[in-house]
């Protein structure tokens, strides 16, 4: 979400190759949060620390780590903006943006949280479907909908899917290495 809304704000054009980005941020931001919860394991099956202590302890030695890889890796996708391939410097600025975002946002969410709790804001919302609303009603048909006639369920299913893949037929999904090559190369 940050990084495609940094794509609007940058005024850069969508292109295919910003899909890898998606991928890259998805195992970057699991690949971070293994790292802080392997050492907060660590941390209070060490001694009897308190869960709030082993996350200190968990931050302040991965923490560093963490920081540094980010630096480095979006110094690594930045030096993509020397390419004469305009869509890999786009792409360069793209996944920098969003690995910045993948290290930043949680941390600040959390400093959010913090803030939120110390003013004693009342945030606690029923789950989405579970309030009596518009969403409620939907689900609920749903549900009774699937016990009483679980067959002519399956059957709307499949029309959906048949027709959706009928669709995805007419979609045009050729691709060649020209599409790679700038459009105005420099001499």
């Amino acid at each position: 979400m940050w990084t495609f809304s940094a794509i609007g704000w940058f005024d850069i054009a969508f292109s295919q190759p910003f899909i890898v980005v998606l991928v890259l941020l998805i195992g970057l931001s699991i690949d971070y949060g293994l790292h802080v919860v392997m050492r907060y394991r660590e941390a209070r099956e060490s001694s009897e620390t308190s869960p709030s202590r082993a996350m200190t302890v968990a931050l302040g030695s991965a923490g560093g780590a963490l920081v540094y890889i980010t630096t480095t890796t979006v110094i690594g996708f930045l030096s993509n903006l020397t390419s004469a391939l305009g869509v890999f410097s786009e792409l360069g600025v793209v996944s920098a943006i969003g690995i910045v975002a993948t290290l930043l946002v949680p941390a600040l969410k959390v400093e959010l949280e913090g803030v939120i709790e110390r003013r004693e804001i009342d945030r606690l919302k029923p789950a989405v479907g579970t309030g009596g609303g518009p969403v409620s009603r939907v689900l609920d048909t749903g549900a009774t909908l699937a016990t009483k006639a679980p067959y002519v369920v399956i059957a709307v299913a499949l029309l959906v899917s048949a027709t959706g893949a009928y669709g995805a037929t007419g979609i045009d999904a050729s691709f060649g290495q020209s599409d790679f090559l700038a459009e105005d190369p420099d001499d």
